[in-house]
């Protein structure tokens, strides 16, 4: 079960939304449409008061969406980072920036949930497989897990 206090959700989640404001950027252009929605939307968000600030300074600065997309880690944020990408890019004209933009972050949802996912199998693995003593350890998940094992 995901802690949604805890530290690595909360940075995802701020991550998510810095990314997702950072995007009103990519055609060159905020329009008030999109500063409005953006604002509002930051207001009901669940971060503390410099995180929302520090939000609300990104809507006026062009940052590389980038920075911020790549340390979205958990999965349901990823998810949703292509919707509201989607409904921020739709609010003014959708040009073909956007749209570029768009698929590539659908590439990477694709990416990133099948290595988050994967990770997620070899960690349940690895948990199963640390329960049975190093003796009995066998297959390739044992091998990685006495490969990555730090109690040696």
């Amino acid at each position: 079960m995901i802690d949604v206090n805890d530290v690595k959700f909360k940075d995802s989640y701020y991550n998510l939304w810095a990314s997702i404001i950072s995007l009103t950027h990519v055609d060159n252009f905020v329009s008030d449409e999109e500063k409005a929605k953006v604002t509002e939307m930051i207001k009901d968000l669940r971060l503390d008061e410099d995180r929302k600030k520090s939000l609300h300074s990104l809507l006026e600065s062009a940052e590389k969406p980038d920075f911020y997309i790549d340390k979205i880690t958990i999965p349901a944020h990823i998810s949703q980072l292509h919707h509201f990408a989607n409904m921020i890019f739709r609010i003014d004209n959708f040009d073909y920036k956007e749209q570029k933009y768009l698929d590539s972050i659908q590439e990477l949802i694709l990416k990133q949930t099948n290595i988050l996912g994967a990770l997620k199998m070899i960690e349940e693995d690895k948990r199963i497989e640390n329960l049975r003593p190093k003796e009995e350890r066998e297959g390739f998940f044992g091998y990685l897990i006495d490969f990555f094992d730090n109690t040696k």
